[in-house]
């Protein structure tokens, strides 16, 4: 695990336009050693053939859930990064979904984050095939129990681990601005506003049938 991402790094995420984005409904998938076009190949996804920037793509999210079959096709933005592909989906999930995502992270590692308005939350690390992280970052809640090295590093951005995810819990102003430290440190990837204005891949990618 690298040491070096703070919060405070990610504090622009807190500002216009990313702010409600963050808050409300969000995906976002790192996958080292493969180009945004391996990625997509591997997804099976369409390409739109549509450079755009984040503002693009959360327009094209949203004329997507609002058309037939939503749900069942996510619109979302691959951009090649220095050490892979970055993936970013407003009201997406694709990053969650272990049949897509575990077979990618075969030979590398693939880190995602996701929230949604329900707060419903995840952070999951896939390497090679195996489930290393999946925590939900609200509640503390484990679904796989967290390493030490995982947890004081968890502990070191502000992310409190261990809960049941059915108690009482207080929302933290700040709590993406630690979840995307924390994924920074799985994947040894920084993310800025510059991977999100321009440069994104639009694809289609199917929702499989069963996760």
């Amino acid at each position: 695990m690298h040491a070096t991402a703070t919060p405070q790094d990610y504090f622009w995420l807190e500002q216009p336009p990313y702010d409600g984005w963050i808050q409300n409904a969000y995906c976002v998938t790192t996958v080292t050693g493969l180009s945004a076009i391996a990625v997509i190949t591997a997804l099976d996804a369409t390409s739109l053939e549509t450079t755009a920037d984040f503002i693009d793509l959360s327009a094209r999210a949203q004329e997507q859930w609002d058309g037939p079959g939503a749900g069942q096709v996510l619109i979302a933005g691959f951009r090649d990064i220095p050490d892979g592909t970055l993936i970013v989906e407003d009201n997406g999930f694709l990053g969650t979904i272990p049949s897509l995502m575990r077979p990618l992270s075969l030979g590398r590692d693939v880190v995602s984050h996701f929230a949604n308005v329900n707060a419903l939350d995840r952070l999951t690390h896939w390497r090679d095939g195996e489930t290393i992280v999946d925590i939900e970052p609200l509640t503390g809640h484990e679904y796989v129990p967290a390493s030490d090295s995982f947890r004081a590093q968890a502990g070191d951005c502000g992310l409190d681990l261990g809960t049941t995810g059915e108690g009482e819990y207080e929302y933290d102003a700040h709590l993406r601005s630690r979840v995307w430290a924390i994924a920074e440190r799985l994947s040894g990837i920084r993310l800025t506003p510059a991977d999100l204005r321009d440069g994104l891949t639009l694809a289609e990618v199917r929702v499989p049938a069963a996760w």
